[in-house]
């Protein structure tokens, strides 16, 4: 069977890969000018690329590329402050930091959780694991 793939590397926006056997695999480049080239394989759902005309700064894809501007790993403090920040948006406040893979997650590709109790849009879903990436900063 033929490898299906998909790469975001030009894509604009946060995006959810939902982890589940789908046979597609979704790339990105991430970790900064690590450059980084990472895949999962699942269901891509965008996540909040909307934001008022001219604001681009209020986007969650704005805050989330600030917040890894000086850096590419997670603490537990840092995790933290993406569950907060993540939280504030009704279309993220049901994905969280994936505490177990802190070490695993960069730049672009934050590997997380989903509660699918606090997401009204997202139904029939098994798997709670998850990367939430957008563009790459390089």
């Amino acid at each position: 069977m033929t490898k299906k793939e998909i790469s975001l590397w030009n894509d604009i926006g946060v995006g959810l890969i939902i982890k589940e056997s789908s046979s597609v695999t979704y790339t990105n480049q991430v970790g900064g000018t690590s450059c980084l080239q990472l895949g999962a394989e699942g269901y891509l759902v965008p996540v909040n690329n909307d934001c008022a005309a001219g604001d681009y700064q209020s986007s969650l894809e704005y805050k989330l590329s600030n917040f890894f501007e000086s850096k590419n790993t997670l603490s537990e403090t840092d995790a933290d402050l993406l569950d907060e920040l993540l939280s504030r948006y009704e279309e993220s406040k049901f994905i969280r930091c994936d505490r177990k893979k802190l070490h695993e997650s960069n730049e672009s590709w934050v590997f997380v959780n989903i509660d699918y109790k606090k997401c009204e849009s997202l139904r029939g879903f098994t798997s709670t694991s998850g990367v939430l990436t957008w563009p790459n900063s390089d």
